[in-house]
């Protein structure tokens, strides 16, 4: 896990901890989302950071794991990128997440038919 990703891991599931005024949970809580979003040069790609996180929270693990693989970095681009894979994989009519472009060189043939 990035450092990135340890930081927005930590700002959503932030809590205020026993006797810690609230003050300073908003402090910690400024503090961790400057570090999610360091990258980000603008409100703009602070927003399509957040829908990214959202849109992939909305799918299933595998094709969550592969989209991230993918590194979009626009909600649009992720969404369009997940539909062409699963529009992949219902054409194929196969389960196997590596049907959306998984893993080069010595990936597994093994694909499960749909029932």
């Amino acid at each position: 896990m990035t450092l990135v990703k340890k930081h927005q891991q930590r700002f959503r599931e932030a809590q205020k901890k026993d006797r810690e005024a609230y003050i300073e949970l908003a402090t910690r809580l400024a503090d961790l989302l400057k570090k999610w979003t360091v990258d980000c040069n603008s409100v703009e790609a602070i927003a399509e950071k957040m829908l990214v996180e959202l849109l992939l929270s909305a799918m299933p693990e595998d094709l969550r794991v592969w989209l991230s693989e993918k590194k979009p970095t626009t909600v649009a681009e992720a969404g369009r990128l997940a539909d062409d894979c699963m529009l992949a994989r219902k054409r194929n009519r196969v389960c196997a997440p590596k049907q959306c472009g998984g893993r080069e060189g010595g990936a597994s043939r093994e694909t499960r038919t749909c029932h």
